[in-house]
């Protein structure tokens, strides 16, 4: 499933990272899982509001039967990530939901460095 993911999500990243070391390759795979999946939610037609609300809960709360969050919290620990980096991340696909204009440069700047 995991590499269905990645593959259908982006087949220039996921053939690139065919050159990878394998553990390297698992790793990258994770974390392009983590968000294709996120962004899905927000990008769907119909956006899927609901979706992506309990996936952010679940992911906020460090707890969920998702293999993908499961597997993105394992490597969160492997790494050592910075949890304000997921937070920030889905905090910007939060705003594709409904946020069209930002008012302010800090404004779009707190979004560009969620959603990179």
């Amino acid at each position: 499933m995991r590499n269905s993911i990645f593959k259908r999500g982006s087949t220039t990243y996921y053939y690139a990272s065919t050159f990878f070391p394998r553990k390297v390759r698992s790793d990258v795979e994770i974390l392009y899982n983590f968000v294709r999946v996120a962004d899905d939610y927000v990008d769907a037609v119909p956006q899927n509001r609901d979706g992506f609300m309990e996936f952010k809960r679940e992911y906020l709360a460090e707890k969920s039967d998702n293999i993908i969050l499961r597997q993105f919290f394992e490597l969160e620990r492997k790494y050592n990530f910075d949890r304000d980096w997921g937070t920030a991340f889905l905090n910007a696909m939060e705003q594709d939901l409904t946020k069209r204009e930002y008012e302010t440069i800090e404004d779009l700047e707190e979004y560009m460095y969620g959603s990179a």
